[in-house]
């Protein structure tokens, strides 16, 4: 796209953990709405100096839960999805 206006990337956000971020675990709402928070301050960073600050850089690279936290709830949503099939196939639902 800045190729296509004739400018230059600036900058650029990953963010690992996306599936947090469309909201499906509501308390993890307050962890969202300050990296949401984050993200405008970033942005308001880019458009008013064209840069990051080293501070913003650093919060942004931080998690937003515990690595060992988002595997766990990853895993244990996973086994409840194939729990169904497994209870529906002894009988038990």
């Amino acid at each position: 796209m800045a190729r296509n206006f004739h400018t230059e990337v600036i900058g650029e956000i990953y963010r690992g953990e996306g599936g947090l971020i469309r909201g499906f675990v509501p308390e993890l709402q307050p962890v969202i709405e300050d990296y949401k928070k984050l993200l405008r301050k970033a942005g308001r960073e880019l458009v008013s100096s064209l840069q990051l600050s080293e501070e913003t850089k650093k919060e942004l690279e931080k998690p937003l839960i515990p690595y060992e936290a988002y595997v766990k709830g990853w895993n244990d949503l996973i086994d409840k999805q194939w729990s169904i099939p497994d209870r529906m196939m002894n009988g038990t639902v």
